[in-house]
């Protein structure tokens, strides 16, 4: 087709063009090798598929800018190691699991802990704010607090609860719940004043 070409100039540049469709087959293995930089521009859509398996190797940092939404969809397993930090900047972050989120470390929230279900940690819960649960809490370590713990349901810890605010659980709140030792008895009785 008229306007297609190929230059070859003295310096050993080469130049090509194409005013139609290209098309590049290689019935074979193919081997690109390239010493300097390298620069695509893609004006419409790309598409790349590969039947096998594909393997990138950056040995540099990588960057990915994204205009638009982004989307990874995979129909397995899916693993992110780092050997240093991960961070995730979002204005909402949300985990949709259908059988459960696990977290093999410590918990720490500078906010509200918010929960529709139980809380239950092996550890320890500290909050930086309030903790919040319709249903029940339990940890094997201590519960820290630094605003109010609310809980509709059970409250267990294996060790101690530290609240700068008030504890609730079910109509008891500890903030006006007393014991009072009935001497002779080895007994107390508990009285509730109300929510304060």
């Amino acid at each position: 087709r008229d306007g297609s070409f190929t230059e070859f100039h003295p310096g050993g540049n080469v130049v090509q063009k194409i005013v139609g469709t290209n098309f590049f087959i290689v019935a074979q293995d193919n081997n690109v090798l390239i010493s300097g930089d390298c620069n695509i521009t893609i004006s419409g859509k790309a598409n790349i598929q590969v039947d096998g398996d594909a393997f990138t190797y950056v040995k540099g940092n990588s960057d990915q800018v994204v205009s638009g939404n982004a989307t990874v969809t995979c129909q397995k397993d899916t693993t992110v190691t780092s050997t240093g930090m991960v961070s995730v900047i979002a204005d909402t972050i949300n985990l949709n699991a259908a059988s459960g989120v696990n977290v093999n470390a410590d918990l720490n929230v500078r906010g509200n802990i918010l929960s529709s279900q139980s809380i239950t940690a092996t550890g320890n819960i500290n909050a930086g704010m309030n903790v919040y649960g319709t249903l029940s809490l339990q940890t094997s370590g201590y519960l820290t607090v630094l605003g109010v713990a609310g809980i509709v349901g059970v409250v267990t810890t294996g060790s101690s609860i530290l609240a700068a605010g008030d504890v609730s659980g079910g109509t008891v709140t500890l903030q006006t719940h007393t014991h009072t030792y009935i001497p002779g008895t080895g007994t107390a009785t508990e009285t509730t004043t109300g929510h304060g």
